[in-house]
């Protein structure tokens, strides 16, 4: 057995502070709500990012791995292990309530998500503190299926899943993936929606395109640079040069020219 840590004051505090960079996000607390197909407990206040209640079950324990309290009296883990497994939950319980339809779920990941996305010299350190947590929220989503061997880093749960025939499992998956920022999945699905999959699945499905819309306004440049490709050449809808050229602008020049002998390589379909 995993022993409780004894919360005291200076830990509540300590666990406040590492919460804060979400909660700033928060335009106003998320109701009470339920997952439904796990049956977890709800999030009755994610002004603090908690659990309901904080215990060391064996899901929290696989959930928190890096977690080992010491057996020195009011010590903890390292408070940069702490932070992230702080910052992947709280990902996890925005996701899990954007897929019950909460606005307020789908306003705060998209504005972590435009965080994740800034790259470069304008990276800060709430932008790297993102995309790590949406990196491992992805990594998280392996405890959901114990039965597939993670063997290749290139290879999501997603894609492993579609690999095995495991078509059904695979769509939501590779769908919460994508949402997450992971490069692989996103472009599994831009591949779904150009070619389809075997018979099982048509092209063009609308639900991808409505993800790769909605994270392109987020700043996701693989998302504006697959649309900006779609609408050129017309797949699944009509072409339109002008939108696909809105999609290109500000990205590097190199992206941009690489897209646009594309899309002329290929006249836009009917």
């Amino acid at each position: 057995m995993v022993p409780r840590p004894t919360w005291e004051a200076s830990q509540m505090s300590q666990f406040m502070r590492c919460t804060s960079w979400c909660t700033r996000l928060r335009p106003r607390p998320v109701p009470s709500w339920k997952p439904l197909e796990k049956g977890r407990k709800a999030v009755r206040s994610c002004s603090s990012f908690m659990p309901q209640p904080l215990s060391f079950t064996a899901r929290w324990r696989a959930a928190g791995s890096t977690w080992k309290p010491r057996a020195r009296k009011g010590s903890s883990c390292s408070r940069r292990a702490f932070r992230a497994l702080l910052r992947r939950l709280a990902i996890t319980w925005w996701a899990q309530a954007f897929e019950q339809g909460l606005p307020e779920a789908a306003q705060a990941l998209t504005q972590l998500r435009r965080l994740a996305a800034i790259k470069g010299n304008l990276q800060t350190k709430q932008s790297k503190a993102a995309a790590e947590a949406f990196k491992n929220y992805c990594d998280q989503i392996w405890l959901d299926f114990p039965d597939l061997d993670r063997d290749q880093p290139t290879e999501t749960v997603g894609t492993t899943l579609l690999k095995q025939g495991r078509t059904a499992e695979a769509l939501p998956v590779l769908l919460r993936e994508a949402y997450a920022l992971n490069d692989i999945s996103h472009a599994m699905l831009v591949h779904l929606y150009e070619q389809g999959l075997d018979g099982q699945l048509p092209p063009h499905g609308q639900w991808i395109l409505s993800y790769l819309e909605s994270t392109a306004a987020d700043g996701a440049v693989p998302s504006r640079m697959a649309l900006a490709r779609i609408y050129g050449k017309g797949l699944g809808l009509a072409p339109d040069q002008a939108k696909a050229k809105s999609y290109l602008k500000g990205l590097p020049k190199d992206d941009v020219k690489r897209i646009l002998d594309d899309v002329a390589a290929e006249p836009p379909k009917p």
